[in-house]
């Protein structure tokens, strides 16, 4: 999931400038993310009957600033971990939120999946085995972290013995099957995916541990000073399936599948998740 931002630019009543942050993303897959989101600006300035204008960012510091004061964005889609690092914040500040998820299921599970010869049966078999971690969203992470901090009362980083970053979710499940790491962190929809490709992959490796199905791959909303006429125009085309299709090929290179109405009380149970992880943290 990259970041973006959709903001107002110039006339902030009626134009659009959307901001796309892709550092996180390898230089291929950031130059052909940066083609697709051109081009469907110029799509979505037609069928929105307004300048759709893209600027790419260098990275997020100042974009919860911005976005609360309603300096330069009225829009954000967001990284579920940037979301929860600031929830609080976002949530006074924001209207209308929508999620990214995974095909005909709204929210997914996290699998920490373990090659089988790698010996792990269940969380007190990680210590000293190695991992392989999405350098994209650290979303995966934190569960894993959380899942440590409930069994060891510390950290991951404390616990594993070497850390694999990939800039691919298939490349997560590969390593695993290849036996270059004995373990990762993967969502349900990737796994399934990939294994209906490679039947193999259930041969070679099993789930050791499903979160509750509570994520998902990422977050919009609306700032709340948003005109309304705008709010309406973008929700229209996310309800009619307009914004899915024209972002499609963009969804597909990040391996994301649909964009969906939500409530920010839907996502009561990802808050309470995150904050026993916080007190876990601040236990050590």
């Amino acid at each position: 999931m990259f970041l973006v931002v959709s903001t107002l630019s110039g006339n902030l009543l009626e134009n659009y400038t959307l901001a796309v942050g892709l550092y996180k993303l390898d230089t291929k897959t950031q130059n052909r993310a940066k083609r697709l989101t051109l081009n469907t600006a110029k799509e979505l300035s037609k069928v929105l009957n307004a300048n759709f204008n893209v600027v790419f960012i260098k990275d997020e510091k100042s974009l919860l600033k911005d976005f609360k004061g309603f300096n330069k964005y009225n829009m954000m889609i967001i990284y579920p971990s940037f979301y929860l690092q600031n929830r609080d914040v976002i949530k006074d500040s924001s209207v209308n939120p929508f999620l990214f998820y995974n095909k005909s299921e709204q929210k997914t599970q996290y699998y920490l999946i373990a090659n089988k010869k790698s010996k792990i049966e269940d969380i007190s078999s990680l210590e000293q085995k190695s991992f392989s971690a999405l350098s994209i969203d650290d979303s995966y992470v934190i569960w894993l972290d959380y899942l440590t901090r409930m069994n060891f009362n510390t950290s991951y980083k404390n616990i594993i013995g070497k850390i694999k970053t990939v800039h691919k979710n298939e490349r997560l499940l590969l390593d695993v099957y290849f036996e270059k790491v004995d373990f990762t962190v993967v969502s349900k929809v990737i796994y399934d995916d990939i294994s209906l490709l490679n039947p193999s992959i259930k041969n070679k490796l099993k789930i050791v541990k499903k979160s509750d199905p509570i994520f998902f791959f990422g977050i919009g909303v609306f700032h709340k000073k948003t005109p309304k006429k705008l709010i309406s125009k973008l929700q229209k085309i996310i309800d009619n399936g307009v914004f899915n299709e024209k972002f499609g090929d963009i969804f597909r290179l990040l391996n994301m599948y649909d964009i969906q109405k939500a409530s920010f009380q839907e996502l009561k149970p990802l808050h309470e998740f995150y904050e026993e992880y916080i007190n876990l943290r601040l236990k050590e």
